[in-house]
């Protein structure tokens, strides 16, 4: 959030992809932190291949 408020970045023109593993790591702090980007506008991806690797 910093760098997006830093350099005047949009947050709606992000979209970050998240693994299915990788949410449900730390639940708390994986909700909590989405909850501060969506805030600002950044969208997310939910990769629910069942591979545990992204897309990208």
């Amino acid at each position: 959030m910093f760098l997006l408020r830093k350099n005047r970045w949009l947050g709606w023109a992000l979209t970050l992809e998240l693994t299915e593993s990788a949410v449900v790591k730390n639940i708390e702090y994986t909700i909590a932190t989405m909850n501060a980007l969506g805030e600002i506008g950044v969208q997310f991806s939910l990769d629910d291949f069942g591979t545990g690797y992204s897309f990208l």
